[in-house]
């Protein structure tokens, strides 16, 4: 029987990322933490670069943080939510966020990481976020 880990390094080898970070140093050591699990990601600084990769690529996942500059993760989410409704998207967030995260709950975000991120918390939470991606697709099919 395969740990989560190792499912998870296994499943993210045929599924698409974009991450969504305004913070270079973060979107950087994140992209290359991410790398070691998924086989493609793309990165955006901003909601609308976000939105803009998203009108010309599908992704199984968004990683994206709340505030940034232009156009922040919260109107960015809403308006994936409107042009793409089964979108997964997966928030990260500091703690001290919490009206913003009653804004993605009624968005129904319902996955989140609070910063500073750490990794074996990314890592189960990304477990669980994969696990019903792919379920789902299965379903699908």
């Amino acid at each position: 029987m395969k740990n989560p880990i190792q499912e998870l390094a296994e499943w993210g080898k045929t599924l698409k990322i974009l991450y969504v970070e305004d913070d270079d140093a973060l979107r950087q050591e994140i992209k290359l933490f991410l790398s070691d699990i998924f086989e493609e990601i793309d990165e955006a600084r901003n909601g609308q670069e976000g939105l803009d990769k998203l009108s010309t690529k599908t992704y199984d996942l968004v990683i994206s943080d709340i505030r940034m500059p232009v156009m922040d993760g919260i109107e960015m989410i809403k308006q994936i939510k409107e042009r793409y409704p089964k979108q997964a998207i997966l928030v990260t967030s500091a703690h001290n966020e919490v009206a913003s995260l009653v804004k993605l709950i009624n968005l129904d975000v319902e996955n989140f990481i609070t910063k500073p991120l750490q990794g074996e918390h990314i890592l189960r939470v990304l477990h669980h976020v994969i696990k019903r991606i792919l379920t789902e697709k299965e379903y699908e099919r």
